[in-house]
């Protein structure tokens, strides 16, 4: 065999170490990754939201349900398997709202909605 393959093969099998690496880790901290990709959209939305916040509502309680959604989350609310699929579709919700980047006051009526039902117990 010439140095070339067993360079080769050397680097496929790196390549494979890392790949195999990559899968462990993602699985080991799949819940980590959830709760801060979720924390990220929410700190997204809540952003979006203030910035252009629909008639009627008041910022602090915005604020407020916002900050109690993210503590939620932080105490283990993704670990909860009757909150888990509520916060899935909360996920699918957010994602469809940014999209158009403007958030109208179904959609946040909508948003609140589901965040009051994961937070509450």
């Amino acid at each position: 065999m010439g140095t070339g393959c067993k360079v080769l093969l050397i680097i496929g099998a790196i390549l494979v170490a890392i790949l195999a690496i990559g899968i462990i880790l993602s699985y080991v901290y799949c819940e980590k990754i959830g709760t801060a990709l979720i924390e990220k959209s929410t700190d997204a939305i809540e952003f979006q939201v203030l910035k252009d916040l629909p008639e009627g509502y008041q910022l602090d309680d915005i604020k407020a349900a916002f900050k109690d959604f993210k503590e939620a989350l932080k105490s283990g609310a993704l670990k909860d398997k009757l909150k888990a699929p509520k916060i899935q579709a909360f996920a699918a919700e957010i994602q469809n709202v940014l999209k158009d980047k403007k958030i109208d006051k179904e959609e946040l009526d909508k948003i609140l909605a589901s965040m009051k039902e994961i937070v509450s117990k």
